[in-house]
């Protein structure tokens, strides 16, 4: 009996296996502890969803690219989650870790606007039209008495106040080394122009480090 066509069909049966490829890693929270019962799912086709009991997880997956994610769920309520973009290229065993952030998003929530109340009392629109006009009118004239003259340029530099720089550093120690942006702004009296120069110095001078999240930023002390 021929047998290469039985060879042929053990390789065929195992060259998907081949190509497989592993991924795994370990699920921490923001403190970089082992983050236990985290859920973890990567959207292959079919979902794969894990439960990490011990904070490890580990999936198969053949190449292409992925949503990785990872969220910790109590009473019904989102405490923290992260998301990752993965793509596969090749076979083999690939070790991604994934840090668990709060949920801020309550925090960080903008006030919701009554269209009904604004509608209400706004004023006649007629009127508004006028005071427009009387504006745009305004305008012209203006530059039409100011065409001929020199433009002149201001340039303000706002510096930074080294007090201030470490009184935010001092709230951020205090906050066991990680806060957020709106959190800051509470506890100082100082503008958000202002609170926002001082974090950028800090953040280039290697000092912080600043996480976009959401609509906010969460400041960590390095």
């Amino acid at each position: 009996m021929n047998k290469l066509p039985i060879i042929l069909i053990i390789f065929l049966a195992i060259l998907p296996i081949s190509l497989a490829a592993t991924i795994s890693g370990t699920v921490y929270d923001y403190s970089l502890n082992k983050a236990f019962d985290a859920t973890v799912e990567i959207n292959t086709q079919p979902n794969q969803l894990i439960i990490a009991k011990d904070g490890t997880y580990s999936f198969e997956v053949s190449k292409g690219d992925y949503t990785l994610s990872a969220k910790i769920i109590k009473d019904n309520t989102l405490i923290s989650s992260v998301e990752e973009q993965i793509s596969i290229i090749n076979d083999g065993s690939f070790t991604v870790d994934l840090i668990l952030f709060p949920n801020l998003d309550e925090d960080l929530e903008e006030p919701v606007v009554d269209v009904d109340e604004l509608e209400d009392e706004s004023p006649n629109t007629t009127l508004i039209g006028i005071i427009v006009a009387i504006l745009i009118l305004a305008i012209i004239f203006y530059l039409f008495l100011n065409r001929n003259k020199p433009k002149e340029t201001e340039i303000k530099k706002e510096s930074i106040d080294q007090d201030d720089a470490d009184k935010v550093l001092a709230i951020i120690k205090k906050e066991q080394g990680r806060t957020t942006q709106k959190d800051i702004r509470k506890q100082i009296p100082l503008s958000e122009g202002k609170i926002s120069l001082i974090i950028t110095q800090l953040e280039h001078e290697g000092k912080i480090q600043k996480i976009k999240k959401g609509r906010g930023n969460i400041i960590v002390l390095k």
